[in-house]
């Protein structure tokens, strides 16, 4: 008998935490043909649960089918519950790999941006060197031809004079 009544209390207070769990589904979504058809779902649920449970009453005096589906049910929802918290370790390993994912991305791009930095810089001198090498050679090559230029002339002034 008091398993009985203790039964009858957990029906209860599962039946009061479905009741909780559709109000606050139809507080959530306001559309409202879509949560009378909930509504009436749920009130054919409900009785049609209550009527086998009266009937499985009245011919077996026990209601032991009705537990069997209730804690079905209530595995069917612990399997829900963790589905829902495999979703959410899902859904933040998701995040997490997209943050590392853009991370690399940046730092990928900065270096990027400091190789080309670099590579213009070395570019430029590069670029500077090969321009004061090109000037240097200039200035030598003037300064042999000046020299050479000196030489003839003191050859052909002794030549003159002898």
């Amino acid at each position: 008998m008091e398993e009985t009544k203790t039964e009858i209390l957990n029906i209860a207070n599962e039946l009061k935490n479905s009741t909780k769990k559709l109000c606050r589904q139809l507080q959530k979504k306001p559309a409202v043909e879509s949560n009378q058809n909930q509504v009436r779902n749920h009130k054919r649920a409900l009785i049609t649960t209550v009527g086998s449970v009266g009937e499985e009453m009245e011919s077996e005096l026990t209601f032991s089918n009705f537990t069997k589906n209730i804690e079905a049910q209530i595995a069917e929802s612990h399997r829900y519950e963790m589905l829902k918290k495999q979703e959410k370790t899902l859904t933040t390993d998701i995040d997490e790999t997209t943050k590392n994912y853009k991370k690399m991305q940046n730092e990928f791009t900065r270096e990027q941006d400091e190789n080309t930095k670099e590579m213009t810089e070395l570019k430029r001198q590069k670029n500077e060197a090969q321009v004061e090498k090109d000037l240097h050679i200039q200035y030598l090559e003037r300064q042999i031809q000046g020299a050479q230029s000196c030489e003839d002339r003191l050859h052909k002034k002794q030549e003159t004079e002898l």
